[in-house]
């Protein structure tokens, strides 16, 4: 009996030993684990320490270089206002000089003026008309109405004849190139005051800019008249005309030889 208890024991015995030993393996392998855990907490918490010693640095680098762009900014602000500041002085300067230009523009536009259509600036304040009166008064206007272009042609020369005459004998009543070139397409009506309205109404626009002027003298004017009005030699028409007179049954160019003829043996 007492051996069956041993027995009985010992394999008891022999199952808890192995138990023991199972479990003394499982410690070993769980302290294995652990002390490999531990070693990787211990690798992690030197990289957290060096990620955040980073981070450390990176936020001074940051900082600086923010300071700096800071610091940058507020020299740059210092120099704009400075650069604003000397422009705004500038901008007055060239308002001023724009001012002064203006005012010089128009001193040259009076004088120009002035001189163009030589009017002198009155000496007294005696509101009394001293100017010259004229002595000859305006033919019929030209009109060019005529259909026949030698009919045309005589009326706008008995016609220029006038205007001549009176730009000559009064011409203390036309002081300037203005005056005299406004009085001559006055004179005009009808389809030729139509070919000088267009620049008529330049002049009046620009009275002190004689450059822009379609004609610069009266002597401009006319030869735009004559070109446009004298298309005939009409001393050609007058022998022609003269050819088909008669004296009886003889031409009138053979009487006339044989008159002259005569007359001077006569003498």
């Amino acid at each position: 009996m007492f051996c069956s208890l041993l027995q009985c024991f010992d394999s008891k015995f022999g199952i808890l030993k192995e138990q023991l030993s199972s479990c003394n393996l499982k410690v070993t392998e769980t302290d294995s684990v652990l002390s490999q855990t531990q070693q990787q907490v211990t690798n992690l918490n030197a990289d957290l320490a060096r990620a955040h010693q980073q981070l450390v640095n990176l936020e001074q680098t940051y900082s600086q270089q923010l300071n700096s762009n800071l610091t940058q900014i507020t020299s740059l602000n210092s120099e704009l206002s400075k650069v604003n500041l000397h422009r705004s002085a500038d901008n007055d300067k060239i308002a001023a000089l724009n001012d002064k230009v203006s005012a010089l523009q128009a001193d040259k536009n009076k004088l120009r003026a002035e001189l163009n259509l030589n009017v002198k600036p009155a000496k007294s304040t005696d509101s009394s008309d001293t100017r010259p009166r004229r002595t000859r008064s305006d033919p019929d206007k030209f009109s060019a109405s005529q259909l026949n272009t030698e009919k045309r042609q005589l009326a706008y020369e008995s016609w220029k004849i006038h205007i001549q005459q009176i730009l000559l004998i009064d011409r203390d009543c036309f002081p300037g190139p203005f005056y005299r070139i406004s009085y001559v397409t006055s004179q005009l009506s009808g389809k030729a005051w139509e070919a000088v309205k267009d620049g008529v109404q330049v002049m009046n626009s620009q009275p002190s800019e004689p450059d822009r002027w379609p004609w610069k003298s009266t002597s401009d004017l006319w030869q735009v008249l004559d070109k446009r009005y004298i298309l005939l030699d009409t001393s050609q028409t007058a022998k022609n005309a003269l050819d088909t007179l008669f004296q009886e049954k003889r031409a009138y160019g053979d009487f006339k030889a044989d008159f002259d003829h005569f007359a001077d043996r006569a003498k």
